[in-house]
């Protein structure tokens, strides 16, 4: 029926990236999803970014990716977390409204040439040994491709949990993909059991908000598209209450009918968003969890309640619920419940998110073992440039840990990964200094404009930036203090240091200081003084600039680290290496790198199965034969 590059299963936030990344590098893609009116659903809290989760949107964006967009038109509130700390952890999230960014997400697909939405449910993957040549539907429909990518999400042999009771599903009581499991099962493909779960969802009109802690959004509200259109609203505040001693009660007295604690579900939970009942239990001490209600909707009509995922009995949700301050009279409009689905291990997967073994099949999002949309979307991007890549006969787009979330994700999902739902962390990242939301477009701008993947707008907006930021801090360095201009400030002793020094001291507002000095220099070019007003993109380099002007020996220091590691990355090692003779090497290693024959470290490095202790020893290997 259809003749085309790739298909795309599955039109989750990993599908729609990969779809649109493939069709803007040229491809004709056909995204399959089971319902068309479904498509990029937040079935879980409908937020995006937070820590971490932030900078993955801002790298997605700066790639030319979707999702940013897509939750700045659909915020109902964004703010900027961690501003009191250091720059590295500071990220905004947005609170959407579920409808309009799935609605958003569908036209974007429509519209978008190359990219064609087909509605059908697959049940098996046609292939011709180990290359995939297509998918077979549930209505026996064929359809014949050069490549799949598989972005199924939570769907893969689902299970819905709900106390004792259990039924088949996705999530949101949607159909699972059991018949897919099977298939990839019969190709030989290995499949881990996980599991996540979801809150109560409450009617607005019956929350007491009188008796709970009202936080409001910013305003002006931050972004997360560098270059498109900032949210505009309304926007609706969230509320903090706190579970209580007699709501623990609750809980503990519903462990018995919990398929949690009665090992009725099978597979393994998020760690760092477990359930209440879980936190209950592995907290004792705890006399109250934190509780954030959040609106899924511009109309402000029903709540989620972050915190509170569940899987306990209803009668037992409506107990807790019931001792919770604000929700003594709530009226539940979903309940909450947990869900169980088939992922492949990610020891499978290759660093370009291709399946190890199969010609053509690449997966991303939360069949590889990770979870939340952000994780899911950044991986579907690269995932659908790859497979182009490949298509096409190129090396693939491998994002050292250095350059981007988006690559310590991967590097961390094929080599590190725990056998539970992966979560990004700014932790998790070496050199995090490097990696701030505010610079994505510094790090990853210029090499999607070389793929394609950007428009020149974007590419030349990113340039006039960093130019700007460079003439700043040149600008900050000679640009001296008189006597006045340092009384003016109060600070005597700083008659004659330059602005740069000034700009690191400790408790100034830098920003307005550096804004200050910048609108009344004729120094500095008329362009760059014509855009320092509020959310123009002068004002913007000049925070990058402070910034770096504030970590400029830490900056420095970054830098010169992972210039040795790339250093390192781009050794070559030689095609006769015998692996078995590398000191220090795991038998299972050297297997996989005979077997693979990596050019270089970096794709020895992206090998599944190819753990750091194995990069070390192949990294002394090289160093005696250089001697």
């Amino acid at each position: 029926m259809y003749e085309t590059d790739i298909i795309v299963v599955g039109a989750g936030h990993a599908g729609v990236e990969a779809a649109l990344a493939a069709a803007r590098l040229g491809a004709k893609v056909l995204v399959i999803n089971t319902d068309l009116e479904d498509i990029a659903g937040m079935p879980c809290n409908p937020s995006v970014g937070g820590v971490g989760k932030g900078h993955l949107v801002r790298e997605i964006d700066a790639l030319g990716g979707a999702m940013g967009r897509l939750a700045d038109l659909a915020s109902i509130g964004t703010r900027m977390l961690n501003t009191s700390k250091g720059a590295a952890v500071q990220a905004p999230r947005a609170q959407c409204d579920r409808r309009i960014y799935r609605k958003d997400a569908r036209h974007l697909l429509f519209s978008t040439e190359g990219v064609l939405p087909f509605q059908g449910h697959v049940a098996e993957l046609l292939h011709e040994e180990r290359r995939i040549t297509g998918v077979r539907l549930e209505t026996g429909i064929e359809l014949t491709t050069r490549a799949v990518i598989l972005t199924t999400g939570t769907f893969l042999g689902g299970e819905i949990w709900l106390g004792l009771k259990s039924f088949p599903g996705g999530r949101d009581n949607a159909r699972p993909a059991q018949a897919l499991s099977k298939s990839l099962k019969g190709l030989g493909i290995e499949l881990a059991r996980l599991k996540t779960g979801t809150s109560p969802r409450l009617d607005a009109s019956t929350i007491d908000t009188a008796k709970l802690y009202r936080q409001d959004p910013e305003e002006p509200p931050p972004r997360f598209s560098f270059d498109g259109a900032a949210p505009t609203g309304p926007f609706l505040p969230c509320y903090l209450t706190a579970t209580s001693e007699e709501g623990h009660d609750s809980i503990r007295s519903g462990l018995d009918r919990s398929p949690l604690f009665t090992g009725m579900i099978g597979g393994t939970g998020p760690r760092y968003c477990p359930s209440i009942e879980d936190k209950v239990v592995r907290f004792p001490e705890r006399d109250s969890h934190q509780l954030f209600l959040e609106p899924t909707g511009r109309e402000g009509d029903e709540f989620y309640i972050s915190g509170l995922a569940t899987s306990l009995p209803w009668d037992i949700q409506l107990a807790l619920l019931r001792s919770i301050p604000g929700l003594e009279q709530a009226r539940v409009t979903r309940p909450g419940y947990a869900v169980a689905y088939d992922a492949i291990s990610p020891s499978q997967l290759r660093g370009d998110l291709a399946v190890d073994g199969f010609e053509g099949l690449y997966a991303a999002g939360q069949l590889c073992g990770s979870s939340g949309y952000e994780e899911a979307a950044a991986q579907g991007l690269l995932a659908g440039v790859n497979t182009v890549l490949a298509l096409d006969g190129q090396e693939s787009l491998l994002l050292r840990r250095d350059q981007a979330y988006a690559g310590v994700l991967v590097d961390d999902l094929v080599h590190r990964w725990g056998e539970e739902p992966y979560r990004v962390f700014t932790a998790r990242a070496e050199h995090r200094l490097l990696l701030r939301a505010d610079t994505a477009d510094e790090r990853l701008t210029p090499l999607a404009a070389r793929l394609g993947l950007v428009s020149a707008e974007m590419t030349q907006r990113t340039e006039r930036k960093y130019r700007w930021r460079d003439e700043l801090l040149t600008w900050a360095d000679r640009r001296r203090l008189s006597r006045a201009e340092a009384e003016q400030l109060g600070l005597p002793d700083s008659t004659g240091s330059n602005l740069a020094s000034l700009l690191r001291r400790p408790k100034l507002d830098r920003l307005a200081l550096a804004l200050r000095f910048a609108r009344e220099d004729e120094s500095l070019s008329a362009e760059l003084r014509g855009e320092l007003g509020e959310g123009s993109l002068g004002h913007e380099a000049l925070g990058v600039a402070v910034t770096d002007l504030l970590y400029a020996g830490y900056l420095k220091k970054e830098r010169l680290a992972a210039q040795r590691e790339e250093k390192q990355s781009r050794m070559r090692l030689p095609a006769d290496t015998d692996y078995s003779q590398v000191l220090g090497l795991r038998v299972e290693a050297a297997e996989r790198l005979r077997e693979h024959r990596p050019h270089t470290i970096a794709e020895a490095r992206a090998l599944p199965g190819i753990n750091p202790a194995d990069i070390t020893c192949l990294l002394s290997y090289l160093r005696r034969l250089s001697v």
